[in-house]
C-alpha cells in the first residue's frame, strides 16, 4: 500500500491529465470557431504538489467557502451539494419547512411525498444568517 503522499500525487497527476485534455479540446474548438473564449484557462494549473518532506498541501475552498459570493448563493449551493437535492426543491423551500434546532428540512419529493432531509451544521448556521429571524416566506 503506498504512502499518502504517493496517493496524493496519483490524483494530481490524473486531474493534469484531465485539464490537459480538456485544454487540448477548447484549442481545437477556439481554431474551429466554436469557441471565443479559453475555458479551461479559469482551471488554473492544477495545484500545488508539496516537495519538503512532510509538507502539507494548501486546503482549497470552494465556492461555498467564498466570501465574495453572496449569503443566499453559499448557503443554496452548499445546501444542493450535501442534500444532493435538486434545484427546484431547493429553491422552493419554505421558512416553516425548516426545523433547524433539529438541523432538518421537510423537502417533498418527485411523486409527491414528504422526507425529512438532515440538514449539515455549516449550512444550518448559514441559513440562519440568511434568514436572520424571519418566520415565512420562502428561504431562497
Amino acid at each position: 500500500m503506498g504512502s499518502p503522499a504517493n496517493g496524493a500525487t496519483v490524483r494530481r497527476t490524473r486531474g493534469n491529465t484531465a485539464l490537459s485534455a480538456i485544454r487540448a479540446a477548447a484549442a481545437y474548438w477556439t481554431e474551429q470557431g466554436w469557441l471565443t473564449a479559453d475555458p479551461p484557462r479559469r482551471c488554473g494549473d492544477g495545484g500545488h504538489v508539496p516537495t519538503a518532506p512532510g509538507a502539507r498541501p494548501r486546503r482549497r475552498r470552494g465556492a461555498a467557502h467564498r466570501e465574495d459570493i453572496p449569503l443566499r448563493e453559499r448557503t443554496l449551493w452548499r445546501m444542493l451539494y450535501e442534500t444532493a437535492a435538486r434545484l427546484r426543491r431547493g429553491l422552493g423551500l419554505d421558512v416553516p419547512d425548516l426545523d433547524l434546532p433539529n438541523r432538518r428540512a421537510r423537502v417533498r419529493r418527485k411523486g409527491g411525498q414528504l422526507d425529512m432531509n438532515r440538514v449539515a451544521d455549516r449550512t444550518a448556521r448559514l441559513l440562519l444568517r440568511l434568514l436572520k429571524g424571519r418566520t415565512a416566506g420562502r428561504c431562497f
